[in-house]
């Protein structure tokens, strides 16, 4: 009987452990991540949204284009000390190139952003430091100075609703300009 239970148990653990090989199976995790030499802190957050405000379709329609609203991408902690030492060389200027984004369907104003909300026929004009900002993005880099003495360099940027002569419907407006940075 201890040779029957011994054989069984045996026989067990072969097939438990052969099932275990074959139900499972190999993963990988990745993990990425980047080391840069110098660069500064990006302000988020409400800094880097602009509110282009709340107006009745018929005036849009009526007038065209809405109220400017303004705000600024900051970047700041540029030419941080580490340890007390300052960096060799400290960055003078952020550089950002804009990225290409989608064209508006609005044929009454060229080169206006797309509207991602759910808003018909209004498209979003964006500036940044008075230069207009077209879905093309820009061929070469804007350029922001670092103030020595804080650290920071600011791009005023501002938007505008612009809605076509007709068939402007209610509801949200919203587009995303992205950026690449980098640093001289």
């Amino acid at each position: 009987m201890k040779k029957l239970s011994l054989a069984l148990v045996a026989a067990l653990s072969l097939s438990t452990a052969a099932f275990a090989q074959t139900a499972g199976s190999d993963g990988q995790i990745k993990f990425t991540g980047t080391i840069t030499e110098k660069g500064c802190t990006i302000i988020a957050g409400n800094s880097a949204t602009v509110n282009l405000g709340s107006m009745p379709k018929a005036h849009l329609m009526k007038q065209k284009y809405g109220a400017w609203g303004t705000g600024q991408v900051r970047f700041v902690d540029c030419n941080l000390e580490i340890d007390g030492e300052k960096p060799e060389k400290p960055l003078q200027t952020v550089s950002i190139t804009i990225q290409k984004g989608a064209k508006s369907t609005v044929t009454t104003a060229p080169d206006l952003w797309a509207n991602d909300g759910t808003a018909q026929n209004v498209g979003i004009e964006v500036e940044i430091d008075g230069q207009k900002i077209t879905t093309n993005g820009t061929p070469s880099p804007l350029e922001a100075k670092i103030d020595s003495v804080n650290g920071t360099a600011t791009y005023n940027v501002r938007g505008r609703m612009v809605g076509a002569e007709t068939g402007v419907t209610a509801g949200s407006v919203d587009t995303t300009v992205s950026f690449v940075a980098s640093y001289k």
